[in-house]
């Protein structure tokens, strides 16, 4: 019995110290010069596009309005992106919630919009 709460003891004193560990590296911000950084930013600007695009093309009406939305969103990826990239993984989606950030996208929305055509 005393060998199984050793046992069970180091097991959780094991994934403490692996939570601990990648919580310090989660509130850190990602180098985005750095292979992890270079993948990060593929997939959120691939993410950003797709709820974008998902969004707006219902809204579409031919292919040349949706070709504007494919390039709004494009670059309201690029540019969002830029504006979290030193915020740190943890902070990111609380970052998003404040009215200040969203009033920040909106502008970079509009930004984008407006240079691809569609205001």
């Amino acid at each position: 019995m005393k060998w199984v709460l050793i046992i069970v003891g180091g097991i959780v004193g094991l994934l403490v110290l692996l939570g601990g560990v990648g919580y310090y590296y989660l509130s850190k911000p990602i180098d985005p010069n750095s292979d992890i950084g270079q993948e990060y930013a593929k997939g959120y600007k691939a993410s950003f596009v797709e709820n974008c695009l998902g969004q707006a093309n219902a809204a579409a009406a031919d292919q040349t309005m949706k070709q504007q939305i494919q390039s709004a969103c494009e670059c309201g990826a690029e540019a969002s992106y830029q504006e979290l990239k030193d915020v740190p993984l943890t902070e990111q989606y609380s970052r998003l919630q404040e009215p200040d950030m969203q009033q920040k996208l909106g502008e970079i929305m509009q930004t984008c919009m407006q240079s691809a055509g569609l205001q």
